[in-house]
């Protein structure tokens, strides 16, 4: 299981396999495993790794002490807090802001894909666009694949006030706007 970017509780759960349920032979960790320091991990079942005998795996920077001590902060700060639990929380509080799905919702926004703080906005005009005035706004968003989508990857340590500031900027500038591609 690839949990590169789902990593440690980025999707309202500790990890996407444990999400949908799945136990999988191997997960790939990476991305915020360190707090920003560059590292991945690869964490397999005992069946896999028991003819894995010291020095099978090569590795530039294995093993190095500075991240290895981030990287068990990060994960203790992770599992003390439950962050994957404040995910799930930030994730309804996007949702309630953006009133999707709700009775009159945010003019431009046709829906909010994704889970915890791995969500993509979908909306009826080209996410670029908005993305740019969100930048103006101090508000760093990107896009993706989807020409419609702006995509949020926020840190997991991202606050309630910071959900609140994103979604009164992203009401002013979708109501201030005139749809530029029909849904």
């Amino acid at each position: 299981m690839d949990e590169i970017q789902t990593r440690l509780g980025r999707v309202g759960a500790p990890t996407a396999s444990d999400l949908y349920g799945v136990v999988p032979d191997m997960i790939t960790l990476g991305k915020g495993l360190a707090g920003g320091l560059p590292a991945s991990a690869v964490i397999a079942a005992s069946n896999i790794g028991r003819d894995l005998e010291p020095g099978s795996i090569g590795t530039t920077f294995g093993g190095g002490p500075v991240v290895c001590a981030a990287i068990e902060a990060c994960i203790q700060e992770i599992r003390q807090n439950k962050l994957w639990e404040h995910a799930a929380r930030l994730e309804a509080a996007f949702r309630a802001g953006l009133d999707v799905p709700g009775v009159l919702g945010v003019r431009g926004v046709l829906g909010v894909r994704g889970r915890g703080l791995l969500l993509g906005i979908e909306l009826d005009r080209p996410a670029a666009t908005v993305r740019d005035q969100l930048f103006e706004h101090n508000i760093i968003v990107g896009t993706c694949a989807d020409s419609r989508v702006i995509r949020l990857v926020p840190p997991l340590v991202l606050t309630h006030s910071d959900v609140t500031c994103f979604t009164k900027a992203i009401r002013q500038i979708l109501s201030a706007d005139r749809p530029r591609v029909k849904p």
